[in-house]
C-alpha cells in the first residue's frame, strides 16, 4: 500500500527514496501506460513477456511459460552458463533460459506504452574516494559501515543465519548478535557439517568440518554477553541427485551450486519452521 501511494503521487521520482528489496508493477489508466520497476540491487524478480498487445509478468518463470506456451530455449544463455568455468550463471542479468521471457534489470523500470517499451536506469551510486590519514580511521569507517549494512536489515523479531568459519557470515554474525542482544533478540544459526563417520582424504589445508571454528565464534560472543544458538547439519542420506527436482523447481533455472543448495534449502525450512521470517548470509 505504501508502495502504490508513493508510486501514484510521485510516480518515478520517488524511486530513489525508496530502499529495500521490492519489485511491483503499476498501470496508470490515464496515460496508458505500464511501469515494471525493480529494486536497486535485483533483490526481487521481476520477469515479463510480451506477446502482441498482451504484457504477462511475474516474480516467477513458471506462471509465464504456463500462460504463453512460451517454451524456446535461449541458446546463448545456455552456451554462456556451460562456458563459464565458475560459478557464475549468466553473463546477461536481463535475459533468461527462454528467448522471449526477460527480467527487470536491477535499478531500471520498464516503460510500455501503445506504440514502444522503454528501459530506464533509475540509479547509478557515485563513488567517492575517501582519503583519510591514519589506518585506524579507515578501520573505525569500515567498521561503521559493516554495522549499519547489518543493521539495517534486522527485523524487530528472532532471526536465523548460516554461519561458516570463514571470516564474511563471522563479521555477520558478530555484528548481527550485537545488535540482536540489546533488543532481547536471539541469532540462530545453521552450519553444515560432514557425516560423523566421514574422513577426508584432502590435505590439512582444507577444512571440511567448520563446526569447531563456529563453536569458538558462539565461545567469542557469549563472553561478550551476547547469544548465538548453533545448529550443526550433516545431511546424511542426503545427496544433490535425489534433490535435483526440488531444487530445479526453486530455482526455475539450470544451476551449479549443487552441493550448496543442499544446506541453504535446509537453513531456509528450519528458519520456516521455526516462524522465522529473515535469515542472514555471509552476503
Amino acid at each position: 500500500r505504501i508502495v502504490y501511494e508513493m508510486f501514484h503521487k510521485y510516480k518515478v521520482a520517488c524511486l530513489n527514496d525508496m530502499l529495500g528489496a521490492f519489485s511491483f508493477v503499476y498501470y496508470d489508466k490515464n496515460s496508458n501506460e505500464l511501469f515494471l520497476v525493480a529494486d536497486a540491487t535485483g533483490t526481487r524478480s521481476l520477469h515479463f513477456y510480451i506477446q502482441g498487445s498482451t504484457i504477462y509478468f511475474s516474480t516467477l518463470i513458471e506462471p509465464i511459460v504456463r500462460a504463453t506456451g512460451a517454451k524456446k530455449v535461449n541458446e546463448t544463455w545456455i552456451t554462456d552458463f556451460l562456458a563459464m568455468d565458475n560459478m557464475a550463471m549468466a553473463i546477461s542479468y536481463e535475459e533468461t533460459p527462454y528467448t522471449e521471457i526477460y527480467r527487470v534489470p536491477a535499478s531500471h523500470y520498464i516503460k510500455i506504452m501503445e506504440d514502444k517499451v522503454d528501459k530506464v536506469c533509475y540509479w547509478n551510486p557515485t563513488v567517492k574516494n575517501i582519503r583519510f590519514k591514519t589506518d585506524q580511521e579507515y578501520e573505525v569507517k569500515f567498521k561503521e559501515l559493516f554495522r549499519t549494512c547489518v543493521k539495517c536489515l534486522l527485523r524487530n523479531d528472532n532471526m536465523t543465519m548460516l554461519l561458516s568459519g570463514g571470516m564474511d557470515s563471522t563479521s555477520v554474525a558478530c555484528f548481527a548478535a550485537k545488535e540482536m542482544a540489546e533488543t532481547g533478540k536471539k541469532l540462530t544459526s545453521f552450519t553444515s557439517v560432514p557425516e560423523s563417520d566421514f574422513k577426508s582424504k584432502l590435505s590439512d589445508y582444507y577444512v571440511t568440518d567448520e563446526s569447531q571454528a563456529v563453536l569458538k565464534t558462539q565461545e567469542f560472543l557469549a563472553q561478550k554477553g551476547y547469544r548465538i544458538d548453533c545448529e550443526f547439519m550433516d545431511l546424511a542420506e542426503r545427496n544433490s541427485w535425489d534433490d535435483r527436482i526440488d531444487e530445479l523447481e526453486i530455482m526455475e533455472i539450470p544451476y551449479k551450486s549443487m552441493q550448496n543448495l543442499l544446506w541453504i534449502k535446509e537453513g531456509m525450512k528450519k528458519s520456516f519452521d521455526m516462524g522465522v521470517r529473515m535469515m542472514l548470509t555471509g552476503g
